[in-house]
């Protein structure tokens, strides 16, 4: 029996947390415990309470650290009650938006922590257990991730013939009324994956996903045709932990200038970040302007802001978008504070022209520049100015030449040319950024299909002063 501020003699409530037409949500203490449950009262008079205390049985029958406690069930004349287990946390919708561009580690972490859940349930005696809602709203981050809202489920055993899940994250054979088995929450899974790398269940954008390995994932979890997608969660967990293994637990600083102003600074910038990100790199494109005219308001609208506008994409709280899968920080100018906290592996800034008199802090500096008749004196001079170090990459723009004839031209160990194309055409830049970057990183086999493992060691003369 409830009370003004108790039910049942045994808990005192704290606070409402939900108040709907027939179902209210308490946040209570239990009085000789001392810990907090969460009460859910339902109106027996109202259909969903036989839903709520279908969904309390199961639980009772779960034991998983992901998946809330049910403690008991109580009813009076008016009100099934259901206590359970406080959970502490925010959804991962609210996460995913507070938050913004996550890193490849967080996305592991929280997608391969679902799948343990999903895997559990699917496995359960005697029969597998179906989810059948699995949402960001129905993912709470807290210690561990939970998976909440049993209120679909159904036993392996069980028909269900009826629409039932959410629209966007359930599978085209539940919205159709279909028959439903494992492969409808794995398709739910994967639209999750989605979600955590681009902050939106739009599979249409899938594109977005730069790393070729989660999107290859996605893709597979998604397929309108169950036959096509993952046959269980362990075989889907199996290609996550693959992507785990990868972990490159690098820390670069890499900084792209030009010889002079509009040389194509941004276009090698944009192509060597791509390509990082889809080899399975965290990495990031940042904006930023030449030291010499940071106090003056740019006259031309900077790349990082027009790619924004040409792509109709919007930052997220630490300044990044997704632009085809490649994280993008414009620069914003000095009357935007942009509070970031977020950490990536590498980091790939466009500084524009490059200065003779400002010292870059980076672990490699590639400067890009041509060998057009007209300017290869210029070139070569500026070359020929730097100190001779493995940290400083030559390329010249829009050239076709071989690396001999580079060399022969400009005097430098390390030039290479770049040909024109497109600067997200991954599969069509990786051939030309690939041999620069095994300048600074370990031997990699860049290919849409396979990565070599190995990403480990880094050349030493990164490590140098």
């Amino acid at each position: 029996m409830r009370t003004r501020h108790h039910i049942f003699d045994k808990y005192t409530l704290v606070s409402t947390l939900y108040t709907g037409a027939f179902t209210h949500i308490y946040l209570a203490r239990h009085n000789q415990l001392e810990t907090l449950r969460v009460i859910k009262a339902v109106e027996k008079v109202h259909a969903g309470s036989l839903r709520s205390l279908r969904e309390a049985h199961i639980l009772k029958t779960l034991n998983h650290p992901g998946i809330p406690i049910i403690y008991d069930v109580e009813e009076d004349d008016s009100h099934l009650y259901i206590i359970e287990e406080y959970i502490q946390g925010d959804s991962l919708k609210s996460y995913v938006s507070h938050k913004g561009h996550l890193s490849l580690s967080e996305i592991y972490q929280y997608s391969a922590s679902l799948c343990d859940i999903v895997n559990y349930l699917h496995n359960i005696k005697p029969t597998g257990l179906l989810h059948l809602d699995i949402k960001p709203d129905n993912i709470i981050v807290s210690d561990c991730i939970k998976l909440i809202d049993y209120g679909n489920s159904i036993y392996k055993d069980e028909a269900a013939d009826l629409a039932i899940g959410t629209v966007g994250f359930a599978s085209p054979e539940q919205q159709n009324g279909g028959m439903t088995d494992e492969r409808s929450d794995i398709y739910s899974i994967g639209v999750v994956i989605l979600y955590l790398c681009t902050g939106s269940s739009d599979t249409g954008n899938i594109v977005d996903i730069g790393n070729f390995l989660l999107r290859k994932i996605v893709a597979k979890c998604i397929n309108e045709e169950p036959a096509k997608r993952y046959q269980s969660v362990s075989s889907l967990l199996k290609d996550l932990k693959n992507i785990e293994k990868r972990k490159n637990h690098l820390s670069l600083n890499i900084v792209v200038a030009g010889s002079k102003a509009g040389i194509g600074t941004t276009h090698i910038a944009l192509a060597l970040t791509g390509f990082l990100v889809h080899s399975g790199y965290d990495a990031v494109y940042k904006e930023e302007i030449s030291p010499f005219k940071k106090c003056e308001a740019p006259v031309v609208p900077m790349a990082g802001s027009s790619l924004m506008l040409h792509f109709k994409k919007q930052p997220d709280r630490n300044g990044v978008c997704l632009i085809k899968g490649c994280p993008v920080m414009p620069y914003f100018n000095q009357a935007v504070y942009v509070n970031s906290d977020r950490k990536y592996e590498i980091t790939v800034t466009d500084f524009g022209e490059y200065k003779n008199n400002h010292h870059y802090d980076c672990d490699v500096l590639i400067l890009v520049g041509s060998t057009a008749p007209y300017e290869l004196e210029y070139t070569t001079r500026l070359l020929r100015s730097l100190p001779k170090s493995p940290k400083i990459i030559f390329i010249a723009n829009l050239c076709t030449d071989s690396h001999l004839r580079l060399k022969k031209l400009t005097g430098y160990d390390l030039s290479y040319p770049f040909p024109l194309t497109d600067c997200f055409d991954t599969r069509k830049c990786s051939k030309y950024i690939k041999n620069i970057t095994k300048q600074f990183l370990p031997p990699v086999c860049h290919t849409l299909t396979h990565i070599r493992k190995g990403f480990k060691n880094v050349f030493n003369f990164i490590k140098k002063p």
